[in-house]
């Protein structure tokens, strides 16, 4: 292409490459050998002044090797008026061209593209420290004033280039992350937090800890504490009464002011089954004033568990309504049911012959003869009206 010089302002005569295999300039240069040449290693071709331009065609051909010769030489527009000729559909990265003109194309080429600017006041972040928030670039001050976290001490933003320390959506400067009694910094040391204030362990056992009910000291935070009924001990003082173990997390019994373990209250003050002859711990029942395992307690007969149900007793032995029914209770002569005398129920006895009160009627009309007269004949018990009939 035909263009100017910005320095010596002679004509300069270039050429316009379509090898895709040329990326850059020096590959070009590797290529046609041209190195050594001053004005081709800065990507122009300077020519004499007024040389025609059949002259000027054959000293460039003489420069450039016959396989990389220029394609169709013209005269093409000045550079600042386009990014490259036209008529050459070919993308600038594979195209020789002058140093000026790849100035030029590289400032439109930018100016075009998306720049690499600040997401929210569009500085430059060119050369410049940023940071990246959700694939969105901002600027250090930007970033700061949109997005950093308040210092929950001195009320100031925390920058980017500040360590931040949180506890519970709660934000401190390094610096500022201290006692709120005694002012002792609290980075990287153990603490505890009351209210809204943050409190290294030796100020919060001093104020807030509570005391172990054995020892009478202070049950330090971050040490195992244990709880009873509002009362709490240091876990090795927390002990069975009797043995002087540590309960820990096991299974215990207050009795009076102590513990015990399982074992040791057992053996102390638990009652024994009178069938397995073994600890009631819980869930024990009583009966004739004798402690059974409620698992234990059942019925002689079909040995069903008793407890939680209603139950009757024979020669001191418990006996399910079932049971007792079945091996004592008297039989109704009208429906050969037992008869029992729970929950009220009522029976007539006549010649040692029972009957359910629903059952006492007529064996011919089947009127009722509770509170009636009645007459007999043989198995049968009638009515006086039935009676005189026959």
């Amino acid at each position: 292409m035909w263009g100017k010089c910005s320095n010596c302002f002679p004509n300069l005569q270039g050429a316009f490459f379509s090898g895709s295999q040329l990326k850059r300039l020096s590959d070009v240069l590797d290529m046609v050998s041209l190195k050594r040449c001053r004005m081709m290693q800065r990507g122009t071709s300077a020519l004499p002044r007024r040389l025609q331009l059949n002259k000027r065609r054959s000293i460039y051909r003489r420069q450039t090797p016959a396989r990389w010769a220029a394609l169709n030489p013209c005269l093409g527009p000045f550079f600042p008026d386009r990014l490259y000729p036209k008529r050459f559909a070919v993308h600038p990265h594979s195209l020789f061209v002058s140093t000026e003109f790849r100035k030029r194309q590289s400032v439109t080429t930018m100016s075009a593209r998306e720049r690499f600017d600040c997401h929210y006041c569009k500085d430059s972040l060119l050369g410049k420290k940023y940071i990246m928030k959700e694939d969105t670039q901002y600027c250090t001050k930007c970033f700061e004033n949109l997005f950093a976290n308040c210092c929950q001490s001195c009320s100031q933003p925390i920058g980017a280039n500040c360590k931040d320390l949180s506890y519970k959506d709660r934000h401190w400067h390094e610096e500022c992350f201290k006692c709120s009694k005694c002012s002792r910094s609290l980075v990287e040391k153990a603490f505890a937090a009351k209210d809204d204030l943050m409190l290294c362990t030796e100020c919060y056992a001093h104020d807030y800890s509570s005391k172990c009910a054995t020892c009478k000291k202070t049950v330090m935070p971050g040490s195992r504490k244990m709880e009873f009924k509002g009362n709490s001990w240091h876990e090795t003082c927390f002990l069975c009464h009797r043995c002087q173990q540590p309960i820990g997390t096991k299974s215990f019994i207050p009795k009076d002011d102590g513990f015990y373990c399982v074992g040791c209250f057992e053996k102390q003050f638990a009652y024994q089954c009178c069938a397995c002859k073994k600890s009631i711990t819980t869930g024990g029942v009583t009966y004739q004033d004798k402690p059974w395992h409620r698992e234990c307690f059942l019925c002689i007969g079909c040995r069903k568990q008793l407890s939680g149900q209603r139950f009757t007793s024979r020669e001191n032995y418990p006996y399910c309504l079932e049971c007792f029914s079945e091996l004592y209770a008297k039989k109704c002569v009208g429906c050969t049911k037992p008869i029992t005398s729970l929950a009220g129920a009522k029976y007539v006895s006549f010649e040692e012959r029972q009957w359910h009160s629903e059952c006492f009627t007529c064996g011919q009309c089947s009127m009722s003869l509770v509170g009636r007269g009645f007459l007999t004949q043989r198995d049968n018990i009638l009515c006086t009206d039935c009676g005189r009939e026959k």
